[in-house]
């Protein structure tokens, strides 16, 4: 799996595919909520819903305002050690 390549192993087990993607604009302003309505898509058909999740993007704008799964992470410096230690968090907490 390419997530092996950027998560330490005991993340990686718990990252279960990739969203398919849903045709966009390539400029702002997207769809609203486009990340959102792909991972439930993918849930779906991937026979997971419901089920607790985490997104981490750098773009606010492809989710609800506020989205509770949404881990948001600084497109300038993108999963770092602050990230990674919120992620980790939220995954003892919720998962």
């Amino acid at each position: 799996c390419s997530s092996d390549l950027f998560f330490d192993d005991d993340i990686a087990a718990r990252i279960i595919g990739a969203t398919p993607v849903i045709a966009q604009r390539k400029e702002p302003p997207y769809s609203a909520r486009l990340r959102e309505q792909e991972i439930v898509l993918f849930l779906i058909a991937n026979k997971r819903n419901p089920v607790k999740w985490i997104a981490l993007d750098d773009d606010p704008r492809l989710f609800r305002p506020g989205h509770e799964n949404l881990l948001l992470v600084d497109p300038k410096t993108g999963f770092d050690e602050v990230t990674e230690a919120e992620l980790r968090r939220r995954l003892k907490e919720n998962l």
